[in-house]
């Protein structure tokens, strides 16, 4: 069977909320051991992948775009390809600069306890009271994702009433700065080329702030594309 590849585009707090959902239910219905074949067609929406180290990965064909500050725990490059991440090779002077760090976010018990191989087996079937622990989004996604599907807007912090992304206008704004216009939609394209037999997309996005105008700017670049 061939399958026809559709590309996720997920833009906004509260269409990440949703594609959360979307994606661990997705993760649900696969089979690891081939005792029931599935009747669906998980290459229509997922990729494989390699890490550097020969590792196969198997991640959502997705691209998402949220605010400075909404991921929480979860890094910007995932938690697939850790290899990924460059070291750096500058040598400072420690005696002439101060190093200032953010409180590195806490956890909580599902995210802590999906990370462990030996807990994992039972976390699936396990039920949490995620009602008092989850802030956003990532807090209770089961899923991982490639390094380039999440995009961060950091010229907005999520939450902050003092300088909101809440209008269609600042969103149509954003849409023209060279973030958006080459990296972004490269790597649509990117995304794109690499399938077979591409069907089209499938879009989350909200549609009351700042994500409503750059995500019908991002389809007024497909359509020209």
């Amino acid at each position: 069977m061939t399958s026809r590849e559709i590309l996720t585009l997920q833009l906004g707090h509260y269409a990440n909320f949703v594609g959360a959902h979307w994606w661990n239910l997705q993760e649900q219905s696969f089979d690891y051991h081939g005792a029931q074949p599935s009747q669906v067609d998980h290459d229509v929406l997922y990729r494989e992948g390699r890490t550097l180290k020969g590792q196969t990965t198997f991640t959502p064909r997705l691209l998402l775009v949220d605010l400075k500050g909404s991921l929480k725990s979860l890094p910007k490059e995932g938690e697939l390809y850790e290899d990924l991440l460059p070291e750096s090779g500058i040598e400072w002077d420690q005696e002439k600069f101060e190093v200032k760090q953010d409180k590195k976010p806490v956890k909580n018990k599902f995210q802590t306890e999906i990370e462990s191989p030996i807990i994992l087996p039972e976390a699936v079937n396990k039920k949490y009271n995620l009602e008092e622990s989850v802030e956003v989004w990532s807090d209770y996604l089961y899923s991982r994702f490639h390094p380039r599907s999440i995009n961060i807007i950091n010229e907005y912090q999520h939450a902050n009433k003092e300088t909101p992304f809440d209008s269609y206008s600042l969103g149509v704004e954003l849409s023209k700065t060279e973030c958006f216009q080459e990296d972004f939609n490269d790597k649509i394209r990117n995304y794109v080329e690499e399938c077979d037999h591409f069907q089209g997309f499938h879009m989350l996005t909200d549609c009351t702030n700042g994500f409503s105008g750059l995500s019908s700017s991002c389809l007024e670049n497909i359509r020209d594309e």
